[in-house]
């Protein structure tokens, strides 16, 4: 699956052919031997900080070949620096943080550190060899700690000093050898099955110092030749596959056993390197030093801008006057305690330091919980305010719907009483000293009942007349019908 999410960022890079190699005398001899370093523990050491930029590169979500790139860069600095002035997990941090520049796959710095960091906190081992957290959260870096503080000093000057010691021209040292794994598999039509497994191959030389010793495309085709070993597959002989890609059989060969190297040894692990310190008058001088005040600073030193935390770059300064001369050659001695130190019971106090810090958190989360309560309750007693604000309106309210209520049926009672003097003919006699609207009034209601009572007189009179002419008609036809019923009863007597 990583192949495929970085063939297109893969083809859109050029293929440089050949990038600047470290000379054979530095590779034979680097830097960390002059400061005691073994070549195990070099080994060791350059095995664990490229695993921990791969592992941070996966929790960061980024992309293979920006681990690549940072685990080259890894692999560069410490040919020209060594590992007592630079601890080898602030320099693989400030590797992964400049590959993220590079490659254009931004993170940031506080998050490159906190990973790290989380990763660190996992290595963590008990005496019987189990994990320190294991089936328990991983702890974290507290951002305003005076840990993370340094932690953040050594990474950026880390950084700063591999930019420096690369001549800030670090793109002429990242080719990566994978996107000759896609060309050489897709020229020979290799299957699917060999590209995953030399990408792998691939994946796991980044442990080792090959970038510096070999081209990118001579890493890839041993890499390429082992995984057809591995799967059985037979690679063209007639003419000489690796003839076919100018590349020469003994080079592949000592590429193949380093990289198969590796699986006969353990997966690295930090090892603690005494830091290099600056040389230190001697004490028959100190009398001297405190008598004559602080020595002037050279205008050559380099980290006088450095913070107090940090170590100085090991450059060699002219020595002062009144001051004892420097021994031969530097002398290893241990550093002050730092964010990545790992002297003996730096993991109990940092242990330590984490149950404090959790203490602390504790406390300002309980604090935090009081206050919110102590704001829940006044909003409580606000909103209780409001409601008893809102029932004195609406009881204010009421008694304003009693009043209007109350005046409505005094203006009806009033308006009944007119009425009943104006039906008695009260109100025209009582009415001298009304004003001339209510005697108009007055007047006007009185003509309107007249004519009431008018209507209502002709309507009785016509009601009366037609029950008169009903009953007449009644009378009528009875008095028709006797007598015809006589006439019939005569005559069947007169028949009989």
């Amino acid at each position: 699956a990583g192949e495929l999410g970085l063939t297109k960022s893969l083809n859109s890079r050029p293929l440089t052919g050949m990038v600047v190699l470290v000379a054979q005398e530095v590779l034979d001899r680097p830097p960390s031997r002059e400061d005691g370093v073994t070549a195990e523990t070099e080994e060791q050491l350059r095995s664990f900080g490229a695993g921990l930029i791969q592992g941070a590169g996966l929790l960061l979500r980024l992309p293979q070949l920006t681990a690549v790139s940072a685990a080259a860069l890894f692999q560069r600095f410490y040919f020209r620096r060594s590992f007592a002035e630079f601890e080898v997990r602030a320099v693989a941090g400030a590797s992964l943080a400049l590959a993220c520049k590079l490659e254009e796959n931004h993170r940031a710095l506080k998050d490159v550190i906190l990973v790290v960091h989380r990763l660190q906190m996992r290595a963590l081992e008990e005496d019987d060899g189990a994990s320190t957290f294991a089936g328990r959260p991983t702890p974290t870096l507290d951002l305003t700690s005076r840990e993370f503080g340094e932690v953040k000093q050594e990474v950026l000057r880390a950084e700063r000093f591999i930019l420096r010691e690369l001549g800030f021209d670090v793109a002429t040292f990242l080719d990566p050898p994978h996107k000759y794994v896609l060309l050489f598999t897709s020229a020979l039509q290799f299957p699917r099955a060999l590209l995953q497994k030399a990408w792998g191959y691939l994946n796991d030389s980044l442990r080792t110092k090959l970038c510096c010793m070999h081209q990118p495309d001579q890493i890839a085709l041993a890499s390429v030749f082992l995984a057809a070993r591995s799967l059985g597959i037979k690679l063209p002989d007639q003419p000489p596959w690796w003839e076919a890609f100018n590349a020469q059989a003994q080079s592949l060969k000592d590429i193949a056993e380093a990289i198969m190297a590796l699986y006969s040894k353990p997966l690295g692990k930090h090892v603690g390197v005494p830091r290099r310190r600056p040389p230190q008058a001697s004490s028959e001088h100190l009398g001297t030093l405190l008598s004559e005040g602080p020595p002037a600073k050279s205008p050559s030193d380099e980290e006088a801008a450095e913070p107090p935390a940090a170590e100085t770059d090991g450059t060699a300064t002219a020595p002062q006057e009144g001051t004892a001369p420097p021994a031969a050659g530097p002398q290893p001695q241990p550093a002050a305690a730092s964010g990545f130190d790992s002297e003996p019971g730096r993991e109990d106090r940092r242990r330590g330091a984490h149950r404090n810090g959790s203490e602390k958190r504790g406390k300002r989360d309980r604090q935090r919980d009081k206050r919110k309560e102590k704001d829940r309750e006044k909003e409580k007693e606000r909103e209780r305010e409001r409601e008893r604000e809102r029932e004195k309106e609406r009881e204010r309210d009421r008694e304003r719907e009693k009043e209007r209520e109350r005046d409505r049926k005094r203006e009806k009672e009033k308006r009944r009483k007119i009425r009943c003097s104006i039906s008695s003919g009260s109100l025209r006699s009582s009415s001298g000293g009304e004003s001339d609207f209510s005697k108009s009034r007055s007047r006007s209601r009185s003509k309107s009942c007249s004519r009431s009572a008018g209507r209502r007189t002709g309507k009785a009179a016509k009601q009366k007349s037609k029950t008169k002419e009903r009953r007449t008609k009644r009378s009528s036809s009875g008095s028709a019908g006797s007598a015809s019923s006589t006439r019939s009863r005569k005559a069947a007597k007169r028949r009989s």
